[in-house]
């Protein structure tokens, strides 16, 4: 019985029908492509920069999931995205030239509900 109860624990199940998963991932490279635009600078006649880079990143999710039977569960989880690019070159207000380097770096996050369902498994 207590391998059963170890087992349980290292694959998620937190009680009879409840689960908790989670995933990690390291993102070694990521391409940066993206465009600056100064509305209010009136003093140049081009007012975009476009910048472009590259860098590295991470994604992170876990999920709580309830077996409504053998084959069909329902669940909720988060995710959360982030990057980051020491330096982006960025041609400034279009000049010819990848003039200045420019640290950027983004974070997204967000909750989703799901249902799934194995195919083979009982109702």
């Amino acid at each position: 019985m207590v391998l059963a109860q170890n087992r349980r624990e290292r694959n998620g199940t937190l009680a009879d029908r409840l689960k908790l998963t989670a995933d990690a991932a390291y993102l070694p490279y990521v391409a940066f492509r993206g465009t600056d635009d100064h509305l209010l600078r009136t003093d140049v006649s081009n007012t975009f920069s476009p910048e472009t880079g590259a860098g590295q990143g991470v994604q992170i999710e876990a999920i709580l999931s309830y077996a409504l039977s053998d084959a069909f569960s329902l669940g909720a989880g988060g995710r959360y995205w982030a990057m980051w690019v020491p330096s982006a070159s960025t041609n400034a207000f279009g000049t010819p030239c990848p003039c200045q380097g420019l640290p950027v770096s983004t974070e997204r996050y967000g909750g989703f509900v799901q249902a799934s369902y194995k195919f083979g498994g009982q109702l």
